[in-house]
């Protein structure tokens, strides 16, 4: 004879999972050059600075040319996975969304690589010329001066603010800075089709230049290995190239009939 155990003494599952809490990424997707795309290359074009023009003088002259330089930046494009299994005990210990919960948590790692592959190239920028591109070496706590020094270089250049001059800082770094009344008034003021605008992350614009505060992950994954108090990056939009053949679409789910007990495989690369 059966019996069927009361309910009370069946295990019950929330729909919903208690996950750590972390980043979506793709904060930075926009704020750089996308490169042309050929085969399994990157091409990054650089073209240099035109001279004063010349002055005619109506008479039968050659023409003078430019000579404007130009040359590109090759990068090879990588392949990246990352894949989880999802056994099938735990489909029924744990609820019908597990699997939807681990491709969450997939996309969303790839969601940081993209942001983490723009920071680290930025910091490979840095690092080939650090005496000119750098200011101060992390031994001392950030300020609203050294962020408007950094753009007053940027744009000592020429190159022109236009709203594209980016500066990411940590999140308590960006709390210091709110305690700048000027700056705490300020709003966003960039692009508003970035993703970081539909998202829940402190911005703000201020002096030309748009703050964003990255998680804390993104500062301890890239960066000066010397430095001892947090410190930031600033760019222009038409000075950094980035791209990434990360697809956008959902993680790929398919049973694995090779592995004991068939566990799903989620998948994305």
């Amino acid at each position: 004879m059966s019996y069927t155990a009361p309910l009370w003494l069946e295990t019950q599952w929330k729909q919903k999972y208690i996950k750590k809490m972390q980043s979506r990424g793709r904060l930075l997707h926009g704020t750089a050059l996308r490169g042309d795309v050929q085969g399994l290359k990157v091409i990054f074009p650089i073209i240099g600075t035109a001279p004063r023009p010349v002055i005619v003088t109506k008479s039968m002259q050659p023409v003078q040319p430019a000579n404007i330089g130009s040359s590109t930046v090759e990068v090879d494009l990588v392949d990246r996975e990352l894949v989880d299994y999802v056994y099938a005990p735990d489909l029924s210990k744990m609820g019908p969304n597990l699997v939807d919960a681990k491709q969450t948590q997939i996309g969303m790692s790839f969601g940081r690589e993209h942001d983490l592959i723009q920071l680290e190239a930025i910091d490979l920028f840095v690092a080939e010329d650090v005496a000119n591109r750098s200011d101060g070496d992390g031994t001392v706590a950030l300020d609203l001066l050294d962020t408007m020094n950094v753009k007053a270089n940027i744009a000592g250049t020429g190159s022109g603010e236009d709203g594209n001059i980016y500066c990411a800082v940590s999140h308590r770094e960006m709390a210091n800075f709110l305690l700048v009344e000027e700056f705490a008034k300020s709003e966003w003021t960039g692009a508003d089709d970035l993703p970081l605008t539909k998202m829940k992350t402190q911005k703000r614009t201020w002096n030309g230049t748009h703050y964003i505060a990255l998680p804390d992950q993104y500062w301890t994954e890239v960066g000066p290995a010397a430095a001892t108090q947090d410190y930031f990056y600033m760019w222009h939009h038409d000075a950094v190239g980035v791209e990434s053949n990360i697809q956008d679409g959902p993680a790929n789910i398919n049973r694995d009939i090779t592995k004991q007990g068939h566990p799903w495989q989620v998948q994305d690369l």
